[in-house]
């Protein structure tokens, strides 16, 4: 079986391209494959253990969760 995705900005629409590799959604391996990444990207950022916003006499520099990311910075 052949799969054809279109990508969609706004109101312009590409035309079909073929999905060559790759999971499909659902895919019982996406999450683990997913949180591998991740874990690299977020190790990357080197967010240090006082950067962010603190909160009594912690700070949070990075929220993650599932499929989302917030970096934490304090208004100057």
């Amino acid at each position: 079986m052949e799969i054809f995705i279109k990508v969609k900005v706004g109101s312009s629409e590409t035309e079909q391209i073929l999905v060559k590799s790759g999971l499909r959604q659902g895919d019982s391996m996406s999450p683990v494959l997913f949180n591998i990444v991740l874990e690299k990207v977020i190790r990357a950022m080197n967010v240090r253990p006082d950067e962010g916003v603190k909160l009594q006499n912690s700070s949070i520099g990075l929220l993650a969760y599932a499929d989302d990311l917030v970096l934490m910075e304090e208004s100057p």
